[in-house]
């Protein structure tokens, strides 16, 4: 073992913790012996590296000979490291934090993680893992002894996952032989450090707004994932079981009109519907094109039989992804991804809560899942046309800005300044950002090239500054490899031929930020309260307000109004309440519509329509 690689014992504990103490960045890593914190796992060593040295601390016990001394058997010991407030830095940071707060050690301090820095260098990467970025960036792997003892010993448990063919493999990492485990975990601390100061070294100063406000976001995402959000685990079950017999009723009409067991990849589904006369294209990778909008176009009941299986499919497996995730309080914690996305917008995992649709006309609406907790009701903030009122300021489209700041509808203004329907005027207003060609712009609002080509003209004749923000964007893009939101965050494009997607990095990336801004103004607003924000989806943001906090809700409307700092046009924001569930929203068009609303429903709820009071709120500043 290198001598710079150091194993914890009794004897040695304090003198490794006065050293670390020294310290003003530390990097922390845990071994787990499993990924869900929420559930029965617990870590088993903690490993720390500072500058020169690398220390293993092990809570495991092993049967192996001559490692009882590396049998730590209090945890507790470690607070006074981790209670002392330093610069902290991680891989993958919400996951070690996790498993800290569980052990009781919750690290005081800042928070760097280097797989968010990662993506905030150099965007377009395929992979964020520490393997990857360490060969990238420090020519090294991390050590893959640990997988392959895992493996060959077939030291693993398949779990089956509701709703997916594949069950989970789930490694038993704390079975691992000492030697092999604490080498492994020894090396990824040292991995994650280094690549700290070299990540550190190569900012660019127009990086650092960006880092500052990720970094932050870890706390504040970590928060909202220890909170959780509540399911109704009795209507869950019944959506899910309905969901099922659905896919079953599609499956028994496929086979008894084909003869077969469908099976939804396109080998299988191309020979079929050729058979039936109609004409199967083929994706960019040279795949049979079988997705949702080639299978919409096609006119035949097997058609709809295919899209009825795969919305009940995805609802199936969404419903059941809540029940097996939900804690004993039938909580369910997502995993935020801030380094998810090219754009910088967040992602959502296990479960995935980012693509919660209202799907208003299903009977077992998936938002209907989510309730309150008892004495907190729902209130969601939402943009309004986030991505839309960006891209005017941008455009510096007066006469458009006017016309919506007065009131007007923004597609209905666009139609009537360019003189085009209120469909082709929606349409290029939100196409036009993301590069949308000719071809499916005429589909989208159902005309020929030649008439979509001339909406096209005559749309940027009205609107010549939304003209020049996406060529100029584009040009840039192509010149200089890189462009920039208003928040500083890069974008780059592996091929010039891509630079048409720059003005959607711009947009989309620059509506995540105001959103990661506002909500780390939020999360310091909360700190004073009983109420509190428990999801992000793109646009919107759902908090959980206390009956008696009601007052509150303005100050996060305007947290969030006020994180963008525009120049032509603000962004606004609509409120919705409900005491119910996430589903039904009741949007209010002014503060004393939610006071009165929130009490009405309470009051015919039950006896506690007092509560729903004014509460005067004294916020922490930033």
């Amino acid at each position: 073992m290198d001598q710079n690689e150091i194993l914890v014992t009794e004897i040695n504990l304090d003198q490794c913790i006065d050293e670390l103490l020294l310290e003003q960045a530390l990097a922390v890593d845990t071994e787990t012996t499993g990924f869900d914190v929420f559930q029965s796992c617990e870590l088993f060593s903690i490993i720390v590296a500072g500058k020169t040295h690398t220390y293993y601390f092990n809570f495991n016990w092993y049967s192996e000979l001559g490692v009882e001394q590396y049998h730590l058997k209090d945890k507790s010991k470690l607070e006074r490291l981790f209670s002392h407030p330093k610069l902290w830095i991680f891989q993958n940071a919400k996951f070690d934090l996790h498993f800290l707060n569980k052990a009781g050690l919750l690290p005081a301090g800042e928070y760097y993680d280097t797989q968010v820095g990662g993506r905030i260098l150099y965007n377009i990467h395929d992979h964020y893992s520490l393997d990857a970025m360490s060969e990238r960036e420090l020519g090294e792997h991390k050590d893959d002894a640990v997988m392959k003892w895992l493996e060959e010993n077939k030291c693993y448990s398949m779990v089956p996952v509701p709703g997916r063919k594949k069950a989970f493999k789930n490694y038993h990492f704390d079975q691992v032989p000492f030697e092999i485990i604490s080498k492994y975990g020894l090396k990824d601390g040292n991995l994650t450090y280094r690549l700290w100061e070299k990540q550190t070294s190569e900012f660019w100063e127009t990086d650092m707004p960006v880092v500052r406000n990720e970094m932050r976001l870890i706390e504040t995402l970590y928060r909202m994932e220890q909170l959780g959000v509540k399911i109704d685990r009795e209507y869950v079950t019944t959506a899910a079981g309905v969901a099922h017999r659905k896919i079953e009723t599609e499956l028994a009409l496929w086979k008894e009109v084909v003869g077969t067991d469908l099976v939804d990849s396109g080998e299988y589904l191309k020979p079929i519907f050729e058979g039936l006369g109609f004409t199967i294209g083929w994706t960019p990778k040279m795949e049979p094109n079988v997705d949702g909008d080639a299978i919409a176009e096609i006119d035949h009941k097997l058609a709809r039989a295919i899209e009825l299986y795969r919305d009940a499919e995805k609802r199936y497996t969404t419903l059941m992804g809540l029940l097996t995730s939900a804690d004993a309080n039938d909580c369910v914690h997502t995993n935020f991804k801030q380094s998810g996305t090219v754009t910088g917008r967040m992602s959502s995992m296990t479960p995935n809560l980012q693509n919660l649709s209202a799907d208003d006309a299903n009977d077992f609406p998936i938002r209907r899942s989510f309730i309150p907790r008892d004495g907190f009701f729902f209130v969601s903030i939402d943009y309004k046309q986030m991505e839309f009122r960006l891209l005017l300021d941008y455009a510096n489209e007066k006469e458009l800005i006017g016309k919506i700041m007065g009131g007007h509808d923004p597609h209905d203004a666009t139609a009537e300044l360019t003189g085009l329907t209120r469909k082709a005027a929606k349409t290029l207003n939100f196409g036009l950002v993301y590069g949308m060609g000719i071809a499916k712009l005429g589909k989208a609002i159902g005309v020929g090239p030649a008439e979509a080509r001339a909406f096209k003209t005559k749309y940027f004749e009205a609107l010549p500054g939304v003209r020049t923000f996406l060529w100029e964007a584009a040009n840039r893009q192509e010149q200089r490899k890189f462009t920039w939101n208003w928040f500083g965050r890069r974008f780059a494009l592996r091929e010039k031929r891509f630079s048409y997607r720059a003005p959607n990095s711009i947009i989309q990336g620059g509506c995540a930020d105001v959103c990661k801004l506002a909500m780390n103004a939020i999360d310091v607003y909360l700190r004073a309260s009983e109420s509190r924000m428990l999801l992000q989806v793109h646009d919107e943001l759902l908090f959980e307000i206390a009956y008696d906090e009601i007052d509150i809700v303005p100050m996060l409307k305007n947290a969030m109004e006020k994180a963008y700092p525009y120049s032509n046009i603000p962004l606004t924001c609509s409120v919705a309440f409900s005491l119910e569930s996430f589903h039904g929203m009741t949007e209010v068009e002014s503060h004393e519509d939610l006071v009165n609303g929130a009490r009405e429903s309470l009051s015919i709820k039950s006896s506690e329509a007092s509560k729903i009071a004014s509460k005067p709120m004294v916020f922490q500043s930033q």
